[in-house]
């Protein structure tokens, strides 16, 4: 299908996401049975529940609040109240960076938490994620669109965001639609336009993918700050079984944005390069997370990316995890950037 409207590609997507249903003016398109007989045989098991009422930033924050409140009952009597509540949005609304909100999402041996008084004068630490709970457990998938943004700088206009990825009510990957005719590549100049706008902040502090869609281009890229947006560092994905290139938007939504792959490229394919003076977040390339290496390389890499200001503790987990190849690309990524 040629898709010469925005709003109508952006609600195809959102539709395949919520629902795992491929558009039915999708199904008889030429050229694409191979994609849908893929994609039927493969199934969806989880999707990304649409908030179709949520289209202001007072809406998400609620959203959040709700999720945050669900999740940590056992230390809570109740609803947050307006004061402590306050408190969760200054700590969130204080990460300036996208490394530092990669650092907050990771938490502490893989738990965020926020750490706030209640009225009653308890202190407690109250759960944002828990990366164990990935694809898993009472983790909350959401999807929202069109999200009002209002001018963040004097003089600039007011904002609405295309698609955006919620993990445990926490904008986590933001997707700008293009339609056909214009190149994926003008929906990351939009992004960046954003980023220097300071747009993704507050609630969108938290932000660590970008992902730019045309129906026949898909790149995605990490977040970063307005001076080190590069759009050298924007992948397309490629397929497991011959790396070649994904360009059709069903078979990207299906790979990069299902449930638990969106998940894992946004905590375990994230790197926090913690270089002095340049810190920032780092996203693998598809073929980079299939490379497997020996223990002796694997401990050369490991204290040659310590040297590059690595958490120890991410480096620890990604061997746990059996992720070695993420050490190597890593330390690929730095030294090329650097």
């Amino acid at each position: 299908m040629i898709y010469d409207k925005e709003d109508v590609f952006e609600n195809s997507l959102i539709e395949y996401l919520s629902t795992g249903k491929v558009p039915q003016y999708e199904i008889n398109e030429p050229g694409q049975n191979y994609v849908i007989d893929s994609l039927r045989k493969q199934g969806r098991k989880q999707i990304w529940q649409y908030l179709s009422d949520v289209k202001t930033t007072p809406a998400l924050w609620q959203n959040f609040k709700k999720i945050l409140e669900q999740h940590n009952q056992d230390k809570l009597d109740g609803p947050l109240s307006e004061n402590e509540f306050a408190q969760v949005k200054k700590e969130i609304s204080a990460l300036k960076t996208p490394y530092q909100a990669g650092q907050f999402l990771y938490g502490v041996n893989g738990i965020s938490q926020i750490e706030i008084d209640l009225d009653d004068g308890r202190h407690v630490f109250l759960k944002v994620f828990d990366q164990k709970q990935v694809g898993a457990g009472d983790t909350v998938y959401q999807v929202v669109n069109q999200i009002q943004r209002p001018a963040v700088i004097h003089g600039k206009q007011e904002r609405r965001f295309d698609t955006t990825l919620l993990i445990n009510g926490l904008p986590i990957i933001q997707i700008e639609e293009k339609k056909d005719g214009i190149s994926a590549n003008e929906a990351l100049n939009q992004m960046h336009q954003y980023i220097e706008e300071g747009q993704y902040s507050d609630i969108f502090s938290t932000v660590q993918i970008l992902v730019a869609m045309s129906p026949h281009e898909c790149l995605y890229m990490a977040n970063t700050t307005a001076d080190k947006f590069n759009k050298d560092f924007a992948f397309h994905w490629q397929r497991k079984k011959d790396n070649t290139q994904v360009n059709n938007w069903l078979e990207f939504a299906d790979t990069v944005l299902s449930i638990p792959m969106a998940h894992q490229m946004a905590t375990s394919y994230m790197i926090l390069d913690g270089t002095p003076n340049n810190q920032m977040l780092k996203v693998m390339r598809h073929k980079q997370l299939l490379k497997s290496l020996s223990t002796g390389t694997l401990n050369m890499v490991k204290t040659e990316l310590v040297m590059y200001g690595i958490q120890l503790v991410q480096v620890r987990q990604l061997l746990v995890s059996r992720q070695p190849g993420l050490l190597v690309a890593c330390l690929t990524l730095i030294k090329l950037s650097s």
